[in-house]
């Protein structure tokens, strides 16, 4: 699987946190954000994948290149790392 640099955002810390390590096990570089720091977050770090809640993904807005994967709970991890790995 390619490594990616994936902005988490949710606005559930527990949650986020817990699938931000699962993914930097993958290899990934992960920043993980609460939806008010996102767009912050998105200028600084530069990701190439965006996963987080609808309402998290909604704020930020479409980025032209930018690959976006909506989290829905709860969380199926296995599917989350096979479309991270197919696109």
């Amino acid at each position: 699987m390619a490594r990616r640099r994936i902005l988490l955002i949710d606005g559930e810390s527990p949650h986020r946190d817990a699938l931000a390590r699962a993914l930097a096990v993958e290899g990934h570089e992960v920043q993980a954000s609460g939806i008010s720091e996102a767009l912050g977050r998105l200028e600084t770090f530069r990701p190439n994948a965006l996963v987080g809640s609808e309402e998290g993904l909604r704020m930020v807005g479409g980025r032209p290149g930018l690959q976006t994967v909506p989290l829905i709970r709860p969380v199926n991890v296995e599917e989350l790392r096979r479309v991270l790995r197919e696109s």
